[in-house]
Order: C-alpha cells, then structure tokens, then sequence
C-alpha cells in the first residue's frame, strides 16, 4: 500500500494577494487528497476544525502542536492523517530570543504498518536552524525500533551546502527537491519531505495550480510513499 504525503506552509490562510481565506487553503487540500499532510503557520481561535480542513468528506485525524498561544489565538504546526493516530508528542526546538518553534512526533496505524511521521517548522537565522537540526536528528537517532521514519515541513533552507541540509542528507540521503517558495514563482526550496529508508519515497512534487499559487506564499509539496 502506498501513501500520499504532504508538507505545507499555509500562511495563516493569507494568500498573496493579501486575503486571509481558510476556504481556499481547504480547497488545495481536497486537490491534494493526501492520506498525511503536514501544515505550517496554521492559526486559530478554538480549534483546527474551524478552518474546515478536517471535514469536507476528508475525514481526517488532526494533531495539533500550537507554538505560540495568546488570549486570541492558537498558531503552529498541524498534522492531518486518514489513518489512526498511535502515538503523539509536542517538541520544543525554541531557540533563544527567537520566535518559538516546534516538531510533532507522531505514530500512525497505516492498515499492515506503523509509520513515524515528525512535522517541523525551522527558524529563519542560520544558527537557529542548525541548532534545530541537531536537536531533531537526536530525536531520530534515539527511537531504537525499526519503524518507516518521515521527517517533513517548512525547513527554511535552501543552500544545498548548508551544514544543516549536508546533516540532513546524511541521514536521509541525498534526494533532490523541487522549489515550492514563493508560490507564484517558485525559486527556493524550503519545503521538504525526507525519509528513512530514503528508498520508500518514489517521488517529490510540488502541487502548483490556479489556486495554490494564490492560497499561500507556499505551493504544497507531495510524494509518495511506497
């Protein structure tokens, strides 16, 4: 059986032209129909059903790992899955003095399989970004079974020799990845999705339609899962 997977920064629902409209970024999803979608920057008042991703005949499990709370507002990472969810824990990769970060690590009953799935949002200063990895790459080295692994999200990091994208590689391979910022023109790419073993990952692409060059200054990114 195979999986469709996805990363995906919506931007609080902000699309580019300036509008905030969570419809459009429900829309994308439904295009997608991924069984697993990890977003980023998702912001809500209550709860992540109010934005409309986990209905719509989707039906879709959500984890929640909000990385900044106020009085108004939850805002972070959020994991989709069509599949039962085994397992979840919230990890704090903040680094000081910057915006508050962090990853979701997840289990997921696959039908025959179990898959570990971490969903992630890095910094945007070098030193913030190689501290993250670090952490993160501990997380994976300390999970002693031997299950599927899916590292993916917003990495924030483009320079292919970059120390904390050659770590990365180095655990995962090296796979090429296609550009998914910005997403009207698409020149970097942020977005990624990894794998170990890196052969169960067939393909990468970036979702780029009408409406997901508008929905978000992010495209989607998608692969497959063997």
């Amino acid at each position: 059986m195979s999986l469709k997977l996805a990363t995906y920064n919506i931007h609080r629902c902000i699309g580019t032209d300036g509008i905030r409209d969570p419809q459009r970024i429900h829309s994308v999803l439904q295009e997608i129909q991924a069984d697993i979608i990890a977003l980023q920057e998702v912001e809500y008042a209550k709860t992540v059903d109010e934005l409309g991703f986990t209905g719509g005949g989707q039906s879709l499990h959500a984890v929640v790992g909000p990385t900044v709370i106020s009085e108004a507002s939850k805002y972070g990472n959020v994991l989709l899955s069509r599949y039962p969810v085994l397992r979840t824990r919230s990890i704090n990769i903040s680094y000081p003095g910057r915006e508050k970060r962090g990853a979701l690590d997840v289990d997921i009953c696959c039908q025959d399989r179990t898959v570990r799935i971490i969903a992630t949002h890095l910094g945007l200063i070098p030193g913030e970004r190689h501290s993250q990895t670090k952490q993160l790459l501990q997380l994976l080295h300390n999970r002693p079974e031997p299950i599927p692994t899916v590292l993916m999200g917003d990495i924030n990091e483009w320079f292919v020799w970059c120390r904390p994208l050659r770590q990365m590689h180095k655990y995962f391979g090296r796979n090429p990845s296609p550009a998914t910022y910005p997403g009207r023109f698409p020149l970097l790419a942020l977005d990624r999705i990894w794998c170990h073993p890196s052969a169960l990952i067939s393909k990468r692409v970036r979702h780029s339609t009408p409406l997901s060059r508008i929905a978000s200054d992010h495209l989607p990114l998608t692969a497959i899962m063997l």
